[in-house]
Order: C-alpha cells, then sequence, then structure tokens
C-alpha cells in the first residue's frame, strides 16, 4: 500500500513538473519568435532548472513535450 501511495506521489511530482515544462517551453519558443532575447534566456535557465530539480528527484523527464529533447540539447 506505501508503494503505490508512493508511486503515485512519484507520478504526480513527475506530471506536474512536466506542465510546468511545457508551460516555459511555450513561453520560450513565443518570446524567441518575438526576439526577445533576454526573455528567451532567462526562460533558458528557468527550464534548465526545472530540468534540474526533475533529475535530481530521479524523475522522468520524457514525458515533458514532443519537442523537449530538442530544446533541452539547446540548453545542455
Amino acid at each position: 500500500m506505501l508503494d503505490r501511495t508512493a508511486d503515485k506521489a512519484i507520478l504526480a511530482d513527475t506530471e506536474e513538473f512536466a506542465a510546468l515544462a511545457r508551460l516555459i517551453i511555450y513561453a520560450r519558443q513565443t518570446s524567441k519568435s518575438l526576439n526577445a532575447e533576454f526573455t528567451s534566456y532567462c526562460l533558458d535557465l528557468a527550464l534548465a532548472a526545472v530540468i534540474d530539480e526533475m533529475e535530481k528527484a530521479g524523475l522522468d523527464t520524457s514525458i515533458m513535450a514532443p519537442n523537449a529533447e530538442a530544446v533541452i540539447g539547446e540548453l545542455h
């Protein structure tokens, strides 16, 4: 029972982080299309921080968005 509860909590955390990452990715793409360089840079930092937090927590980063891997590749 405890493992099931822990699994649900991990899944919920992963989904919340993934939703946050998707929001940042959308905002980042929009800022790039507007040529808002400083905003794009700040959103790059925010996305990198979310990814870092997910990795530190041992969460799966592959569920963020279909294009997240390309974005992450740009950050690393």
